[in-house]
């Protein structure tokens, strides 16, 4: 068991164990809470506390409350996973959502393939066919990873301008919009025909760009 120094608050703690890529358990306790944290690796994998709660909502609990003491299992396994943003954008919007302070709610980002995913399944049922989606990141080099596509001719540069493809064959329908470092596909059967895939495609991608912008304004 060892002492808090005064000053640890929930993110200073969490920061601390993410900056040292610590994987284990780690016990908090303030005045009238405990909360039970496990990472892998520097990222936060897991919350739980004494009432039940997980996740976000257990990491909730603690907020704005001084740490009296804390301890330390290393190497403990996370029993689920409850956690899945990227620790420094949670950090980062925990700050933001002013976090250490009790009165405060605490915003959550929500990983941007989830809400993508939401909104796919939204067109799902307006728009018969739609089977799965696909959303790729090009390598910085410009070279789509894991992909036999033809380079661009200017030495392997992917074009900075917008391509949209349609094809459709008896095997189905795949629609493909790739903008920078981008790339975005809807793949479909044979029932849907192209206005209806290119409507769908065009929904989801202006959805992808308003959530990039979201992000990005949280996250300065």
């Amino acid at each position: 068991m060892m002492n808090a120094d005064g000053r640890s608050t929930l993110i200073t703690t969490l920061d601390r164990c993410r900056t040292s890529r610590y994987s284990g358990l780690v016990c908090l306790r303030s005045d009238t809470q405990e909360l039970l944290v496990w990472f892998v690796r520097g990222n936060l994998a897991h919350a739980e506390n004494p009432d039940g709660e997980t996740g976000w909502k257990a990491l909730e609990s603690l907020k704005g409350h001084t740490l009296l003491e804390f301890s330390e299992e290393p190497d403990a396994l996370p029993p689920q996973r409850t956690i899945r943003v990227d620790t420094v954008r949670l950090l980062r919007a925990m700050r933001i959502s002013g976090a250490d302070k009790k009165s405060a709610s605490m915003h959550v980002p929500v990983p941007l393939h989830l809400r993508l995913q939401k909104k796919f399944g939204e067109l799902k049922q307006k728009v018969t066919g739609l089977q799965s989606f696909e959303m790729r990141k090009l390598m910085e080099s410009g070279v789509l990873s894991n992909s036999n596509e033809s380079k661009e001719s200017d030495g392997g540069r992917v074009s900075s301008e917008a391509r949209t493809m349609v094809e459709k064959d008896p095997r189905g329908a795949r629609w493909t919009q790739q903008y920078g470092n981008r790339q975005l596909r809807i793949i479909a059967d044979e029932t849907i025909s192209t206005t209806e895939l290119m409507w769908a495609g065009s929904e989801l991608w202006h959805e992808l760009e308003r959530l990039n912008t979201s992000t990005s304004r949280n996250e300065n």
